[in-house]
């Protein structure tokens, strides 16, 4: 798979401390949650021992239920806008050199680039939808390094009238302890893409990595 082959390729020094570090990291699993409050809401994505959360603000935040999706996968309404955040965990095993804790910027956009690669593949290939208007680039926000990817595609007639708003998605991807973090948004045509790269970035400014659990409010 895409991502195990470049793990393989890459090398740091490990410590005995920072092994012991880069296990408990490995085995993590996160769980999401969502938290309301008054003009925003946390999403919190809680772990054995880490955890990371990002902001969402807005007149009207509400989780939407969708029929048949992943586990991975939650959909989110804020105002007129429609957030989906989802992850794709590294394979496993991680490699002894690849140390998560502690990536390079070159490791984090060879995995982040194998990955997004690997995504339009699947969606040209596998799925049969034609793509045009596809873009990468790169973007730290608050030193964190986010790969933004986007495309469009082209409807087949008959496509529902609601699904015909939509013409593209524009995602931000980056690395979150032993996932790729995926922050997306649907917009209709390039018009709508600037504004939609706008909202993602005011999210992805507030992601935080945290080495603890969250505690959660009943």
């Amino acid at each position: 798979m895409y991502i195990n082959k470049i793990l393989l390729c890459l090398f740091c020094s490990v410590s005995s401390m920072a092994a012991f570090s880069q296990e408990d990291i490995n085995s993590e699993s996160f769980k999401f949650s969502f938290v309301p409050g008054n003009g925003e809401a946390k999403v919190i994505y809680n772990g054995k021992s880490h955890a990371f959360s990002f902001m969402l603000s807005g007149k009207t935040i509400k989780q939407s239920k969708t029929n048949g999706k992943s586990g991975n996968m939650e959909f989110i309404d804020v105002d007129t806008a429609i957030l989906q955040t989802s992850f794709v965990p590294l394979p496993q095993p991680i490699p002894g050199g690849m140390l998560l804790s502690q990536l390079t910027e070159q490791q984090q956009r060879e995995t982040l680039d194998g990955y997004v690669n690997y995504e339009l593949a699947y969606l040209r290939e596998d799925l049969k939808l034609k793509l045009k208007n596809s873009h990468k680039e790169w973007l730290t926000i608050n030193s964190r390094l986010f790969l933004i990817w986007s495309f469009e595609t082209e409807r087949p007639p008959s496509t529902s009238e609601t699904i015909k708003t939509f013409s593209g998605q524009v995602y931000f991807s980056a690395i979150c302890f032993n996932l790729v973090l995926d922050l997306n948004t649907p917009f209709g045509g390039q018009s709508r893409l600037e504004p939609s790269k706008k909202f993602l970035a005011q999210i992805a400014n507030s992601l935080t990595t945290y080495n603890n659990r969250l505690e959660l409010k009943n």
